[in-house]
């Protein structure tokens, strides 16, 4: 079967062949000529062929006795075995022999992967597996890097011909495959039954109350001794393959037989017992769930592979003296060579701090490299604090740019002349043009827009498609009435809905509550900007439901992890962010297929459904001390161009693997990003209702006050409106405050309106100067 994706594709045609059957050692080596050639070579895992796919990426082995080892540089000389992990992902490399014959490969590894047990690799050569034994060849768990011939009863050998002979490695896990397919069923099981205990407790867990489990469940008892003693039967199998006697990584699998026996013996219990049966961090589903997971993942980190004969591989480590000495020599050079540590000002060259990692840097500068022509030299140093920029600023010291910085300071430089107006320079138009207008909002400071959007986030709604589905929600809600309609179903069950409100134990910010104001038709401020206006009716009407949600409907105030409840069933379907997507796509294998994505639920306004939420990432802004602000701007133009944001995007993600995913602002760029395409298209709809708060002189009060409103009213049982006049006698009196400190009121006369920007508004500002 094959299922279209994405993309567009030719097939020449399809064919069906007969597979043969895989000689056996002997069997190969009757039939190749006995001929054992003398030699040694050696191939570094750098020098990759080709690979299956992209998030296969080279890490750092800093040993002396690694191939392209160098004592300044951190060199990419290993396969990580972080993204070589998942059954079918090959790696193949040309090795080189100058005479033909019987060669043994040894393999410079390390498997630390899954703790006491074996990870497999298919081997092939020239596109074939010679013999049976290199099907599923069994790599041992490492603590470290070790030389590893290919044995079993002896060395086995393979027949390279004169001239170039392809290796391929390929991750196998099918040694594990009736382990994994026990574990998948059993966890099936074990939600289908807990679904169906919390149906009829309706989520009870009083552990005072008398249930009949066995009168309504009779086949329960029975079902978890069967489970039990199908885990044991593949703790005794895994033993036989393990390189330890008692290993630990599938130790869980007997703590499990034995919890589900306990439970057994009292199953009338069990509703109060659910944190251990299917719920909690430590539940029988969850750690059958961790360990799927792992046994599924076989990483491992190769560092070269050996092709010798009767010769003694060499010890895979620098002896102590030779380690002791390049430590030294690090030592030294650490104090003199760091190429991305912020210098003093050299002539024609443009200065650009940048707040990314240092990986980030450096596949930026091979961008410059390769494609950016100036004639200013292009420098780029980390910046490791925002709050150095500020110092930096203040002391005359500034860079010319400023990237990958909080989207909010761009208005604080802005409001102190030390930014510049980016509406002044050719090409502003074209640039915003291929990005959301509402990231923009943060950035507008009286009548220009002092930063440019460099990543975005999103908020759309998760949900788990096999609990919904069994649980008889077939649709997802799309406003939040319709949320309130299938909150008693979830609740019956024991589960509840997701909000990020929950996630923030203080402070909750403006990308908890702004959908709340502006869904409902509300704003923040008034049009001078001089006082706030969140005690609307608009939006005390956004703030009663956002507040209702938690004290009349009983969605939980407090979730320390909306990923770990999504994972054990509880929170089935909520709101949350690009983190959540990362997290899921890359760390809960066990839920691959089983969970969806939909738009932000938003609020039904004349036959509407305004879905306005968050998308604020990082930005950047021209610094105003440069002398050489047009250069900084074809940089900053550049830089977000959609062809190197791209490029920039898939270097990243290739070399580092895919869990390194680069959220660009520039919506064409992100289209052609890895995510999938049904996501791509669900976030590029929530993104048209993308939004951010304006910053004016007391912003920071105007949050704090509406986090404190809710707080008082679900928490204290407050008046909506009583809590937001609060609210707005606070704020206003801190706004007044800092307006006349930024010259806008003076002796509490209004002197200057202040423009403030909105979703209602932004257009206005989106154009060069010149062409408004």
């Amino acid at each position: 079967k094959i299922t279209y994706n994405a993309g567009a594709f030719l097939i020449a045609s399809v064919s069906y062949i007969l597979k043969e059957e895989i000689k056996t050692y002997q069997q190969y080596l009757a039939e190749v000529p006995n001929n054992k050639v003398k030699g040694y070579y050696e191939v570094s895992a750098r020098d990759l062929l080709r690979r299956s796919d992209a998030s296969i990426h080279l890490s750092a082995h800093r040993d002396p006795s690694a191939l392209y080892y160098h004592t300044q540089y951190l060199r990419l000389n290993t396969i990580s075995g972080n993204s070589w992990l998942n059954g079918g992902e090959t790696i193949t490399y040309n090795i080189m022999v100058a005479e033909e014959g019987l060669y043994n490969l040894a393999f410079k590894y390390q498997q630390n992967n899954i703790k006491d047990m074996n990870v497999y690799r298919k081997i092939y050569l020239n596109g074939e597996v010679p013999y049976k034994e290199l099907e599923s060849y069994a790599f041992p768990y490492t603590t470290d890097f070790v030389n590893r011939k290919l044995h079993k009863d002896g060395d086995l050998y393979l027949y390279l011909k004169e001239g170039i002979n392809e290796i391929t490695l390929e991750v196998v896990n099918y040694p594990y495959r009736h382990l994994i397919e026990t574990l998948k069923n059993i966890m099936q099981e074990i939600q289908k039954f807990s679904l169906a205990v919390k149906k009829y407790t309706s989520g009870g867990t009083d552990k005072y109350r008398d249930w009949d489990i066995e009168e309504y469940f009779p086949e329960a008892k029975d079902n978890l001794l069967l489970w039990a003693d199908l885990l044991l039967e593949e703790y005794e199998l895994l033993l036989s393959v393990s390189t330890n006697k008692e290993p630990t990584e599938i130790a869980n699998l007997k703590v499990a037989a034995k919890r589900l026996k306990t439970i057994s013996k009292n199953i009338n219990k069990l509703p109060s017992k659910m944190v251990q049966f299917s719920d909690g961090d430590s539940s029988v589903s969850q750690m059958l769930g961790d360990l799927m997971q792992r046994m599924m993942r076989g990483g491992l980190d190769l560092e070269k592979i050996i092709v010798s004969n009767d010769v003694k591989l060499a010890k895979p480590h620098a002896n102590i003296f030779k380690n002791g000495w390049e430590g030294l020599k690090r030592l030294i050079l650490s104090y003199f060579n760091n190429p991305y540590e912020i210098e003093k000002r050299k002539k024609q060259e443009l200065i650009v701090w940048v707040n990314h990692p240092r990986q980030y840097i450096e596949i930026m500068q091979m961008l410059i490299d390769a494609n950016y022509q100036s004639e200013l030299k292009i420098t780029l140093s980390q910046m490791p604090d925002e709050n150095k920029l500020i110092l930096a600023n203040t002391a005359g010291q500034a860079p010319d740019l400023a990237i990958g910085v909080n989207h909010w300071i761009p208005y604080e430089f802005a409001i102190r002349d030390a930014s510049l107006d980016l509406r002044q320079f050719e090409g502003f138009e074209e640039i915003n043009n291929k990005m959301l207008k509402g990231a923009f909002i943060p950035f507008v400071f009286e009548n220009g827009v002092y930063g440019l959007p460099e990543t975005q986030n999103f908020w759309v709604t998760y949900y788990r498609k096999d609990i919904l589905q069994s649980i008889g929600i077939n649709t997802i809600p799309n406003t939040w009435d319709e949320i309130i309609e299938i909150l008693p179903i979830l609740q019956s069950y024991g589960m509840n809905y997701f909000l990020p409100l929950a996630q923030y134990e203080g402070l909750k910010p403006f990308v908890a509550t702004l959908p709340f104001i502006y869904q409902f038709g509300g704003n923040l401020y008034s049009e001078n900007g001089m006082e706030t206006a969140i005690n609307s009716e608009e939006t005390i009407k956004g703030i009663k439901m956002m507040s209702d949600l938690f004290t009349l409907y009983n969605m939980p105030q407090r979730v320390g992890s909306f990923y770990n409840e999504f994972r054990y069933g509880i929170l089935p379907l909520g709101v949350s962010d690009l983190s959540m997507y990362l997290l899921l796509s890359n760390a809960a294998v066990e839920l691959d297929g089983l969970w969806g994505m939909d738009l932000h639920p938003g609020n039904n306004i004349d036959g509407e459904i305004l879905r306005y939420s968050p998308v604020g990432g990082q930005a950047s802004m021209i610094l105003a001390n440069t002398k050489y602000p047009t250069e900084a701007w074809n940089f900053l133009k550049w830089w977000m161009d959609t062809d190197t944001q791209v490029d920039f995007q898939f270097r990243l993600e290739t070399t580092y693997g895919k869990q390194y995913f680069w959220n660009s602002a520039n919506i064409e760029a992100f289209m052609a990003s890895s995510i999938p395409s049904e996501f791509k298209e669900v976030i590029n709809s929530q993104w048209q209702y993308g939004i951010e708060a304006a910053r004016i002189p007391g912003t920071y009060m105007v949050e704090r006050s509406i986090s404190n409103a809710w707080s008082e009213i679900v928490y204290n049982g407050s008046n909506a409106r009583l809590a937001m006049d609060e609210a707005v006698r606070v704020s206003d009196r801190e706004i007044k405050y800092k307006m006349s400190e930024f010259g806008y009121v003076v002796n509490n006369i209004i002197v200057k309106d202040y423009l403030v920007p909105s979703i209602y508004n932004i257009e206005e500002w989106l154009t060069e100067v010149g062409h408004d």
